[in-house]
């Protein structure tokens, strides 16, 4: 049984394409959890909670090769830049199934970053 979807890496909603959005539309989340906890949201849930603000073209959890669940961080992109910031606004410090949301643009869409380190310990390097 693989919860996560797979043998690693990222999982994404079974049978639905996954592109990423127009600059500025594309959002790093974190879902805060204790080293050891697992975590059985997928990609699915992300897609699902992340519709309401908008049209999503990417949701991705990334998920632990070796148990299949996930590790607490994935990616959402949306069609516009609108519906991404109407996300950000809603979701980042917000709880979401039992979860406290992080959110933040992607770095490559030059408008992430600031603080944290970096990598995925520290919230701000994606």
């Amino acid at each position: 049984f693989r919860p996560g979807g797979g043998g690693g890496g990222n999982a994404t909603a079974v049978g639905v394409p996954q592109t990423k959005g127009p600059p500025g539309a594309n959002l790093f989340v974190v879902r805060k959890m204790r080293r050891g906890e697992y975590d059985a949201f997928n990609a699915e849930d992300l897609r699902r909670e992340f519709s309401k603000y908008g049209t999503v073209t990417r949701a991705e959890i990334t998920v632990d090769k070796e148990t299949g669940w996930s590790k607490g961080f994935g990616f959402v992109s949306f069609a516009t830049v609108e519906a991404a910031d109407a996300a950000l606004q809603a979701v980042h410090g917000a709880w979401m199934d039992g979860r406290e949301m992080k959110i933040e643009k992607t770095k490559e869409d030059g408008s992430g970053g600031g603080g944290g380190g970096g990598g995925y310990g520290g919230f701000g390097g994606y």
